[in-house]
């Protein structure tokens, strides 16, 4: 992991303080004075810690705002607005490379009502009829 690193050049942030709460910055203070002291490991951990604070701190205003009932309701929407985003990426792939591939034909009123009921009895054949 060293020499991922090992050609890095230092640099100066500059960060305004007096925008972060003061458990974070007590942590972030923590985790510049392991890293000068060359304990990476330590460091990373303060860091990770901090990213928590600020992550847990973020939910927990989502909650208070009356937006969401939960932490845990918040995190599922993230994770179903992730999902969504995914499988649209997904479709928009496949209807690329769809579009990409064979011969193109005109999509002509008969082309659609020919399509409309080749669809509607492939739905049929796959429904069970309902009783009455």
């Amino acid at each position: 992991m060293a020499e991922r690193f090992k050609d890095h050049t230092p640099g100066t942030y500059r960060l305004r303080l007096d925008k972060f709460p003061k458990p974070i910055i007590e942590s972030l203070e923590e985790a510049i004075t392991c890293h000068a002291n060359q304990r990476s490991i330590a460091s990373a951990i303060m860091v990770r810690k901090t990213l928590e604070s600020l992550c847990s701190a973020y939910v927990e205003e989502q909650v208070s705002a009356g937006a969401y009932s939960s932490a845990g309701e918040y995190v599922r929407e993230l994770v179903r607005t992730d999902q969504k985003r995914k499988a649209r990426k997904v479709l928009e792939q496949t209807l690329l490379a769809a579009l990409n591939e064979g011969d193109a034909e005109q999509a002509t009123p008969e082309w659609w009502a020919t399509l409309r009921a080749e669809l509607t009895k492939r739905s049929k054949a796959r429904k069970p009829a309902r009783k009455s």
